[in-house]
């Protein structure tokens, strides 16, 4: 090799490591920028947060999704809009009443929203509606409310996640996101606006559904519509069998008479045959009955809460007999222990009824 060709190689070696050096640099510097703008800037913005939670309810990560959600804030502002709802179309309260109700449910709240937050945390997790721990006094009605039935009307056991859509803000400045969701009992879609707001340190949080309200007056009444026409289409089973009721009630009345309140062995024996072929038959036939009736969506969980109060009864009542027979009192305690079960679920159906009513002349909204 003659030395010009060899020098010609040396610089053309020189050229590309020169060359692969500033491409280096340029690697670099891209790499330091596109950190920069990540850590300095796209982490801070209404983007990143959406983009976060978006993969977080994909994978029902709980940590990342209260990292961008407030959740006993939103749940908080939601509740305020459900209690307000509660009283939208009960004309049969005054407004010395309705003040008193509002006032109450002011009182509640901090032990509603914190049950509520436990239950939504716990469906994250594990996928299931389960009811919250540590919080004695949501059950039962100590709280003087039915904590399960503000859970059914709030919608959120019926409320799935579809996907997070666009977000905007308003000559304010104001950020929003929208929120697809299905409403699964009456297969409506919705979508949510939800607010955004910068958090001390500088990150972006969903606090708030700013049109919860609208979605409350959009599928509560086209369920209460579905109870309404359901308690219709059973209202002569429902009629002929509380006659049936009231009448074995009598009986059962008559059957425990006795001058000094103690039952005689032939009595009690007499008492649980009746029982036997009666009053269980005919609680069961009225089951049979209401089952052969087609039930519309949104009636599938009243219709659900009158049949587990039938099988609360036939249960109270098997108690009842084995108490009589045996002599028990763990028996006897047993039945009442379900027959206050059965009467909270009957609290329940009386209090959708009644709500029911509202709806039937409510037109529905599309």
């Amino acid at each position: 090799m003659d030395e010009f060709t060899w020098k010609r190689k040396v610089r053309i070696r020189e050229r590309r490591r020169r060359q692969e050096k500033s491409y280096a640099f340029l690697l670099i510097f891209a790499l330091i920028g596109a950190a920069m703008w990540y850590f300095l800037y796209y982490i801070h913005t209404p983007e990143y947060t959406i983009d976060r939670l978006s993969k977080a309810l994909r994978m029902n990560d709980l940590k990342a999704i209260e990292e961008y959600v407030d959740l006993p804030k939103v749940l908080g502002d939601a509740y305020d809009e459900l209690t307000a709802d509660l009283f939208t179309y009960d004309s049969n309260i005054t407004p010395s009443e309705r003040a008193l109700f509002e006032n109450f449910y002011r009182l509640v709240r901090p032990q509603i929203v914190e049950g509520t937050t436990q239950v939504l945390r716990k469906k994250i997790e594990t996928d299931e509606w389960i009811d919250p721990s540590g919080v004695e006094l949501l059950k039962g009605r100590q709280l003087g409310i039915d904590f399960e039935l503000m859970l059914e009307r709030s919608l959120i056991r019926s409320t799935k996640f579809v996907k997070l859509g666009e977000i905007s803000r308003d000559e304010d400045d104001n950020v929003s996101v929208m929120f697809e969701v299905l409403e699964q009992v009456t297969q409506t879609p919705f979508v949510f606006e939800l607010a955004l707001e910068k958090t001390d340190d500088g990150y972006w949080k969903i606090t708030a559904i700013k049109n919860y309200r609208a979605y409350l007056d959009a599928i509560s009444p086209k369920i209460g519509k579905d109870i309404a026409d359901y308690i219709d289409a059973t209202a002569v089973i429902v009629a002929d069998y509380n006659y049936l009721f009231y009448d074995q009630q009598g009986e059962f009345i008559y059957l425990n008479r006795s001058s000094d309140g103690i039952l005689s062995p032939s009595q009690k024996e007499q008492i649980a045959v009746y029982i036997e072929d009666h009053v269980i038959p005919n609680r069961v036939a009225r089951q049979d009955e209401l089952d052969a009736i087609p039930i519309p969506p949104g009636a599938m969980y009243f219709a659900n809460l009158r049949k587990q109060s039938t099988e609360l009864s036939i249960h109270a009542w098997r108690y009842y007999i084995r108490g009589l027979r045996e002599e028990s009192v763990g028996a006897f305690d047993t039945a009442a222990s379900l027959q206050k079960r059965e009467r909270v679920l009957d609290q329940r159906i009386e209090e959708l009824a009644r709500r029911s009513s509202f709806a039937k002349a409510l037109p529905t909204i599309q």
